[in-house]
Formats: structure tokens, C-alpha cells, sequence
């Protein structure tokens, strides 16, 4: 089952095919630190190792093994030449479960058939038919300590500095990688944690072989959507809980690339992530932590509110502007000025994203996620509480959702900016919700719903967005005749659309009204 995927593959550690690890960046002076770092002397049971380590990764010409979500390199150590194919199992709040067999060398050079597991090697064989190519190589120097925690977990840790050479252009590489050996992969967050308080760190969910790639194909640094859920027919309230929370943690950190480069779709995606998480942690208070949903609560708002000038921005100069008939070069001064403060709330957006607190953010909340899964299998009373089945759970969500949707919406041609606002809030809670849960039932049923309050959002929204325009236009902070003047005239033009606005929003809400419910 979906729900079963996470960490129930962890509990599997003596396979030679898995790899458990939180990777974490850091600094070349927080690297210095982490070589000192005291804790990792007191837990250590044996003796640090250095090694120089020289890594090959291939690929066809196309990248078809990225595609298909594998990695080919050959790892030069010491004196020996280890071939290594991985792959993805699962990404689980920060940790990844990866498929790895290795096999030595007696050339550099690949040799599919020493690939020890069939099926892998076949599908290697099948896609590398037309042959494998270097792409790239990273060069570094790697410190490792076997470690074992006060519970009994078994970690190795890899303290790497080096680089990523891609086209006689290189990267700095500096970063930690937590492995669980054996026993509890909780304790790869609890470790992390402990390290961050004295060292900051950054979370990071791009593996060496994915930094190079991103040299190679920059494009696809741009926004990343949720993942579909699905959920399973007997799944209880904790693994509803588990699964959705678990997707959208993945969600956000999927696009932290993309919020680093400032991507304007990457920024729209990462604010999506954030308001389902916060409209899912509030529908689901009353079943878990009091204390761990307020701390929540307040870190997810906080995330959100730093990406929301940059998202206005976005929406301003990418849409707004557009649509407004300018004479030639009439535009060019305040589309200038407006990329001038999205550079600056941009440089804010880096900061945030890059800042301890934000490490601490993702690193608590993917440990809190692990424990609440765990939680569902315990004898106590949440655990009984989690258990339960989700069937009536959802309809009870879906059904009051809509009820206050169609509350709010009472009047709806004579609502103000701000109440329309406020409804459009709700509607995507419900729209958050039904797009979770529609899994349940049939397409034919759930699809009808799912377009027609699609629609009626996006109406709400582009009245949303011409309000919010309005406001930004009108306080740009500028004497700048030819500034105000195009600024005015977005402004203008867009007072003369609200009328067909109004009356967009209030045709998608009568289909809205027309759908029936799903559930």
C-alpha cells in the first residue's frame, strides 16, 4: 500500500541494496566545525577515516537512465574501481531510501553485467543499448565515523569537501550525510538536530549525481507540482495523516531549487505546497499534539508570508502587464522599477530558505511526521484514535468545508474585496481536500466537482489578484512621471474588467451550485 512505502522499508537495513540517508549542505567554515564537532567524538565506536575519493557518472547522450530514475558512476578509492547503480525508492520527510549495488572493477569502464540483481541489470542493459557516455565527476575528501546513538542506532557519518566538475566548470562541494546502519531512522532527525543547534546546516534533497545533472540541464530548475495521491481503500485516519503530510513536505522541498534561483513558477509552486500543509494541519488539529499543531502552525505561516511579495510581484508583471496595451517603449521604465523590488523581496526569499530556522523547520517537522507514523501502530489512546477508519472522517471534512463555502457565498455580487478574499480562502480549502481524498471515489463523480470549483476559484482569483494589483500600483514608492503614468494605466485598465469579473464569478458560481457532491 502507498501509506506502507515510507519507513517500513527502513526497518529492512541489512539489505545490501539500501541506503538510508539525510544529506545535509553546509558552509566551508561550518565544514572546519563538523571536523572538531565533540558530539560526533562522543558517540563514535571506532576511528574517523579520510579518504580521496574521484567519482564518473555516465549516462546516454539523452540522460536516459535519469529518467528512468537511475545513476551509473564508477568511484575511484584508494587503489580500487567500484561500479555503483542507484535508484530511488522512496523520499520520506527529507530521508531517501535508495537502491544501491556495487560491484569492483577491473577497468574504468562499465560493465552492466557485473550489476549483481537482474532485473536492475536488465533494465540497465535495455535502456544503455546504444552505450553509456561521461557526463561529469566529482573530486572530494571524505571523513567518515561509524557512530552509535544511546538507544543503539547504528550511523555512519560522511563529512565531504570537494567539487562537481561539469564541462571543466566546477562546484563546490561541502556537505554531511547521515546513514542509518541499523535500527530506528528516527534517529537520523534527532542526530541532525543535535548537529544544527551547534553547526547550521541545510537541508538538501539533491544527491551528488542531481547537482550535476542541474549543471547539464538548468531548464528544469522551475516549479514542481504535488504528486497525486492515492489513497487506499482501507486506510485509517493516521495513514490519511501520514500520506498527506508526507506529500506535502515533498511538495516544498521539491521546488527549494527553484525558490534559490528566485523561478517565478517554483515560487508559486512552494506557496501551494504551504497552504495545503497548513490548511490540512488545521483540519486535522483535533486528532493530533496540541502543542506540536501550534508550533506548526506558526512555522508554516511564517514560510508562507516571507514568499508572498515575491509571489505578488510575480503575478503583477507576468499577468497584469500583459494584458494592458501599451505604446511602444511606454512600459519599459515601470516594468524596470517593478523587476528592482521583485529583486530585492527575491534576496529575502534566499535568506529565508537558507537560514537556520529554516533547516530547523524541515528537520522537525519530517521527524514529527516519522513519529506520528509510528504512533499509528501504538497501543495507547491516539493510537487507537489514528487507527480508525478514514471513510467517515472524510466526508465529515468534505461536507463542512462546503458548508461554510456556500455560507460565505451568500450575496456573493454584493461581497466586498475583502469578503470575497476571505471566501476564496475557504474555497480552496475545500478544493485542497477534495483534490486529497477524490482518490476514494469514481472519476465520474469526483471530476464534474473538481472542475466546476476549479473555476470558481480562478474567477475569485483574478478579482483577488486585480485588488491586490491595485494596491501594490499604488504605493510604489516613486515620483517618477513615466513610473506613475504606465502604473496608472494597469490600474485603470483593469477597474474597467472588474465588471466582467463580477459577473465570471458569479456564472462559475451558479455551476458550482449546479455540481453535485461527491462523497
Amino acid at each position: 500500500m502507498a501509506w506502507a512505502m515510507g519507513y517500513a522499508l527502513a526497518m529492512d537495513t541489512n539489505a545490501d541494496s539500501l541506503e538510508i540517508e539525510l544529506k545535509l549542505r553546509c558552509t566551508r567554515i561550518a565544514y572546519q566545525r563538523l571536523l572538531e564537532l565533540p558530539l560526533f567524538k562522543q558517540m563514535a565506536t571506532g576511528r574517523a577515516t579520510v579518504h580521496q575519493l574521484r567519482t564518473r557518472y555516465f549516462d546516454t547522450i539523452d540522460h536516459d537512465l535519469r529518467k528512468a530514475g537511475l545513476s551509473l558512476r564508477l568511484r575511484y578509492e584508494d587503489e580500487e574501481i567500484i561500479q555503483c547503480v542507484k535508484f530511488r525508492r522512496a523520499r520520506v520527510g527529507g530521508l531517501e531510501f535508495r537502491g544501491e549495488y556495487e560491484s569492483r572493477l577491473a577497468v574504468p569502464v562499465p560493465d552492466i553485467r557485473m550489476i549483481p540483481d537482474a532485473q536492475v541489470r536488465e533494465r540497465v542493459e535495455e535502456i544503455g543499448a546504444t552505450g553509456f557516455i561521461p557526463l561529469f565527476e566529482t573530486r572530494f575528501q571524505r571523513t567518515s565515523w561509524p557512530l552509535r546513538t544511546a538507544q543503539g542506532t547504528q550511523l555512519r557519518i560522511d563529512l565531504d569537501q570537494g567539487e562537481i566538475r561539469v564541462n571543466e566548470k566546477g562546484e563546490a562541494l561541502c556537505e554531511l550525510e547521515l546513514g542509518l546502519q541499523h535500527g530506528d531512522p528516527g534517529e537520523l532527525f534527532q542526530l541532525a538536530l543535535q548537529v544544527h543547534q551547534q553547526v547550521p546546516l541545510q537541508l538538501s534533497i539533491l544527491s551528488k549525481a542531481e547537482r550535476g545533472f542541474s549543471h547539464l540541464s538548468p531548464q528544469e530548475l522551475v516549479g514542481v507540482k504535488a504528486k497525486s495521491l492515492s489513497l487506499p481503500a482501507d486506510a485509517s485516519i493516521g495513514n490519511l495523516f501520514v500520506l498527506i503530510l508526507r506529500n506535502g513536505l515533498e511538495h516544498l522541498m521539491a521546488n527549494e531549487a527553484g525558490l534559490l534561483n528566485a523561478g517565478m513558477e517554483a515560487v508559486h509552486q512552494a506557496r501551494v505546497a504551504l497552504r495545503r500543509l497548513r490548511t490540512f494541519v488545521a483540519l486535522f488539529c483535533k486528532q493530533l499534539p496540541g502543542d506540536k499543531v501550534r508550533w506548526l502552525r506558526v512555522e508554516l505561516k511564517w514560510a508562507h508570508r516571507a514568499l508572498a511579495p515575491l509571489r505578488d510581484w510575480d503575478v503583477l508583471i507576468s499577468d497584469f502587464l500583459e494584458t494592458v496595451k501599451f505604446e511602444p517603449g511606454q512600459s519599459q521604465s515601470l516594468r524596470a522599477y517593478l523587476a528592482h523590488l521583485r529583486e530585492a523581496d527575491a534576496q529575502g526569499v534566499t535568506a529565508v530558505i537558507k537560514s537556520p530556522r529554516y533547516t530547523q523547520f524541515l528537520l522537525t517537522f519530517g521527524l514529527w511526521i516519522y513519529q506520528l507514523e509510528q504512533g499509528c501502530t501504538s497501543n495507547g489512546k491516539q493510537g487507537k484514535a489514528l487507527r480508525k477508519p478514514a471513510k467517515a472522517f472524510i466526508e465529515k471534512v468534505l461536507s463542512k468545508r462546503l458548508r461554510r463555502v456556500m455560507k460565505d457565498a451568500e450575496n456573493l455580487s454584493s461581497k466586498t474585496d475583502e469578503q470575497r478574499h476571505q471566501l476564496r480562502i475557504e474555497l480552496k480549502k475545500l478544493r485542497y481536500a477534495a483534490h486529497a481524498f477524490q482518490s476514494r471515489y469514481p472519476n465520474k463523480k469526483a471530476h464534474p466537482f473538481l472542475v466546476a470549483i476549479g473555476r470558481f476559484q480562478d474567477a475569485l482569483g483574478h478579482l483577488n489578484d486585480a485588488a491586490n494589483a491595485s494596491s501594490l500600483l499604488s504605493d510604489l514608492g516613486t515620483e517618477e512621471a513615466d513610473i506613475r503614468f504606465a502604473a496608472g494605466m494597469v490600474v485603470g485598465w483593469h477597474m474597467q474588467q472588474k465588471s466582467q469579473l463580477l459577473l465570471r464569478s458569479d456564472l462559475a458560481f451558479g455551476k458550482f451550485c449546479d455540481c453535485k457532491s461527491f462523497w
